[in-house]
């Protein structure tokens, strides 16, 4: 008779889930638990700027499929509203608590899978973060958060911090929407993770020419505002006027779970694994944007 293994996913936004979907076409018998603690699954998250920009209709199309559906198709549990806060690697055990009502259980695996993802860099410094109409991009509802606030028709002026890929996707969002956007990035370039400075400008003119206006090489000092509501970005060589800022800057892989099991953290924070994805422990494998990557040309670890 066959045993049947027991694979356990933490994160159920890209990662997990297609971790999950692989692991039921490798094992038809395998009983397979995904663990989230938000109320859905496997969003579509790089289609947030899209659906700002007016290019998705609804945040329902960025809903890619359910937890009905991976029961039905897959035979996957989907456990929503649930909080991974313990590794028990001696007894092989994930303990897992309700965030409604506080109730603690215990799910058994003989595979554990870390998908756990990144948190959007807010600089604890940052004066003004607090503010009404500063947003970051990592999920449904914070694009849902923006396209509220822009259907209040207030909205005229947007400062986009971080000229990554998520802060000209942003910027190009909120141009189609018929907004006065800055682009303030602290590096000399745009794309400066990705592009040389050749190709850097060739992205920088495509930008101006869109109407996009460029503050290269500029810190962000603090944000300002009037009664509660974000009214200015102040760098070190500018004070532009917003209505919405949306901070761009960067993911801190989310390890802490991992980081408290005593599995080992990479140099650049983010869970260090092996060629197959295994982590320090054989049995606990990790993936997405809470691990390092290694660069395919120079070799050294990165975070994708």
């Amino acid at each position: 008779m066959e045993i049947e293994r027991k694979i356990v996913i933490v994160g159920g936004m890209a990662c997990g889930p297609k971790a999950a979907a692989r692991a039921r076409r490798c094992d038809p018998h395998a009983r397979i638990t995904i663990v989230e603690q938000g109320t859905t699954v496997s969003e579509g998250s790089c289609g947030l700027p899209y659906f700002i920009g007016g290019d998705v209709a609804s945040d329902k199309a960025l809903l890619i499929r359910t937890p009905r559906y991976f029961k039905e198709v897959s035979d996957i549990d989907v456990m929503t509203g649930s909080r991974a806060t313990v590794i028990h690697r001696d007894s092989h055990e994930l303990e897992v608590v309700n965030v409604t009502t506080g109730a603690v259980s215990r799910l058994p695996y003989d595979q554990l899978v870390l998908a756990t993802g990144a948190t959007p860099v807010v600089p604890g410094s940052l004066t003004g973060r607090d503010l009404k109409g500063v947003f970051t991009l990592t999920k449904i509802a914070d694009a849902t958060a923006i396209v509220t606030a822009l259907g209040t028709g207030t909205v005229k002026k947007a400062v986009v911090v971080g000229a990554g890929l998520i802060g000209i996707e942003s910027a190009e969002a909120l141009k189609n929407r018929g907004l006065d956007v800055s682009l303030v990035e602290a590096l000399p370039r745009a794309l400066p993770a990705l592009l040389d400075p050749d190709m850097s400008l060739h992205v920088e003119k495509e930008l101006a020419a869109k109407g996009v206006n460029l503050f290269l090489e500029q810190r962000v000092l603090r944000l300002e505002g009037d009664e509660g509501s974000v009214r200015r970005v102040v760098t070190e060589r500018a004070t532009i006027e917003a209505d919405i800022v949306l901070l761009a800057l960067g993911y801190r892989p989310n390890v802490e779970l991992a980081r408290e099991a005593g599995l080992t953290i990479g140099a650049t924070g983010g869970l260090s694994v092996n060629e197959y994805m295994q982590t320090s422990d054989p049995d606990i494998y990790a993936g997405g944007d809470c691990v390092e990557n290694t660069h395919r040309v120079t070799g050294a670890r990165i975070l994708a």
